[in-house]
């Protein structure tokens, strides 16, 4: 900053004085007028109060190069999370809610891992086709589309065999506690990662995105023991 001042042939801001007050800059008054020489080209012999609509100016570019600086840095990890940002979530709920709801409805383990491996399998490719073609339709480039794609079916693909390794190796009821905690801990990472990465409060996120998952679950097991009863009626 001197030899900047010294370029341009201005005196050391530590010796002006306020054309109001006439009193020299306080260390505060300095910094300030720094900052504003480097954003607006302000005399640092210019009074603060006459200056006050710049400072604020000042201040407002600064704050926003700040945050520029910020998004920049956050693009890779946004990028990285977007990869999987759709086929986790969508594995995590669905999967939780099928486990819960089936075993309301006293179905074998056989048939919910079957039900699982068909969501990992034919409803995931369907998933990704229609994720790629909405890429598609909003122009993103042919290779980070691709990427994407393949990255949020192999998410959801490995969560679902998660699940239906729960479904395997436990029983009821123990099958249906274990997928919760499993589920809501996945869901509460990914979500706290990404709010970190946006800059939210993560535990607003994790708490909005975990009201969804309990209302997922408790429809579930409604459904699951209403249509049994309601079959056996007719």
């Amino acid at each position: 900053m001197v030899a900047y001042r010294r370029s341009i042939g201005w005196p050391s801001l530590g010796r002006q004085k306020c054309s109001c007050c006439g009193k020299h800059s306080c260390a505060g008054c300095t910094l300030r007028l720094q900052r504003s020489i480097r954003l607006k080209g302000i005399h640092p012999g210019a009074c603060i109060a006459e200056q006050g609509t710049d400072m604020t100016q000042a201040d407002g570019q600064d704050r926003g190069l700040m945050r520029l600086r910020t998004s920049h840095s956050a693009r890779p990890a946004l990028s990285a999370l977007r990869r999987v940002s759709f086929g986790g979530p969508a594995a995590i709920v669905t999967s939780i809610g099928l486990i819960v709801g089936l075993n309301a409805a006293t179905t074998s383990r056989v048939a919910i891992a079957s039900s699982l491996l068909v969501l990992a399998l034919g409803d995931n490719l369907t998933d990704a086709l229609s994720v790629h073609i909405y890429q598609e339709a909003e122009r993103l480039p042919q290779r980070d589309a691709f990427q994407t794609t393949v990255s949020n079916f192999l998410a959801r693909l490995l969560v679902s065999l998660s699940f239906v390794a729960l479904v395997v190796t436990t029983r009821p009821p123990w099958t249906d506690w274990l997928s919760i905690l499993w589920g809501f801990s996945l869901l509460s990472a990914l979500t706290h990662r990404l709010a970190k990465v946006r800059g939210a409060r993560p535990a607003a996120e994790v708490g909005k995105h975990c009201v969804v998952a309990i209302i997922v679950v408790l429809l579930s097991v409604a459904v699951g023991t209403w249509v049994p009863a309601w079959i056996h009626r007719a």
